[in-house]
């Protein structure tokens, strides 16, 4: 049989070793599970793994997650999806991944401005797999941002014509 001590629930995760200079203990963390999708659970870095495991040649760190507020929902052995909150940073403008093109070695985005495509040279700051934080550039809040511009746009419309 198997005992569980369920007064502290506790989630192991495999962190990179690209992520893992990055993570320290008591950093925030959110996570999901696959068995309760319409729940958000909080936790806490309470271990982060000094030895590396390869597997299939990638090498990745175990860091351990204490939920802070797990209800009877969450059982022993269940999935979880977990994201860790490296830094968090507020008031500021966020581009998608996707709208960035670097374009003699700067990025740009390009904007919408009187239905034409407008480029916008930008710096960038801190990112996630999906949006980066606009350091400096001439975006605004209200900006039209193409996502997946071509390459590069050329004379008289979106197909170089």
């Amino acid at each position: 049989f198997r005992l569980d001590d369920l007064s502290r629930l506790l989630v192991d995760v495999q962190v990179s070793e690209v992520d893992i200079n990055s993570v320290v203990l008591g950093q925030d963390a959110t996570l999901t599970f696959d068995a309760i999708l319409e729940n958000k659970y909080h936790g806490k870095v309470v271990e982060v793994g000094q030895a590396g495991d390869t597997i299939q040649g990638v090498v990745n760190f175990i860091v351990t997650i204490e939920l802070t507020d797990a209800d009877e929902l969450v059982k022993p052995g269940m999935t979880a999806a977990v994201n860790i909150t490296i830094k968090e940073v507020t008031d500021v403008l966020l581009i998608s991944n996707r709208a960035v093109r670097l374009v003699n070695d700067e990025s740009v985005v390009y904007i919408l401005v009187d239905d034409k495509p407008l480029k916008v040279k930008v710096t960038l700051g801190l990112s996630s797999d999906t949006k980066s934080s606009v350091v400096s550039g001439d975006l605004k809040e209200a900006d039209l941002i193409i996502l997946n511009p071509p390459t590069e746009f050329q004379g008289g419309g979106p197909f170089g014509g």
